[in-house]
């Protein structure tokens, strides 16, 4: 039987966006999607992560899914979630990605920004305690 679904009004991170800026970068330049090289994620983003406490002690385990936006600087510009179940763990999957490296997409020999939609999985059945 799965856990009853959690009232969002207990959930600490409910007020929080579900999309994220980086103001730091200004590149205005369009998200380019047929790009000669692809975008480069360095590996082990799942390295370091924690299962948040609330979403522990609520019981709730889900993907979150975001789109995000690699400037052609090889940072991140901007996240949205697209779909999470929130006890905060749409802010750990999102910090992790903000935390990671970037290699830029290459179009004409230059560094352009793109986009792309990934999803991070947190299942409470595999947490140690």
């Amino acid at each position: 039987m799965c856990a009853p679904i959690p009232d969002p009004s207990q959930d600490p991170c409910y007020k929080l966006p579900d999309y994220y800026f980086n103001e730091e970068i200004v590149d205005t330049s369009e998200v380019v999607t047929d790009f000669d090289v692809p975008f480069e994620v360095v590996p082990n983003i799942n390295s370091g992560i924690t299962f948040p406490e609330p979403a522990r002690r609520a019981g709730v385990s889900g993907r979150v899914t975001m789109e995000i936006t690699i400037s052609k600087y090889d940072a991140v510009q901007e996240i949205k979630v697209i779909n999470g179940p929130g006890y905060c763990l749409n802010r750990q999957a999102v910090q992790a990605y903000m935390k990671a490296s970037y290699t830029s997409a290459i179009k004409d020999g230059e560094p352009v920004k793109t986009s792309f939609t990934t999803g991070m999985n947190f299942n409470l059945s595999t947490v140690n305690y």
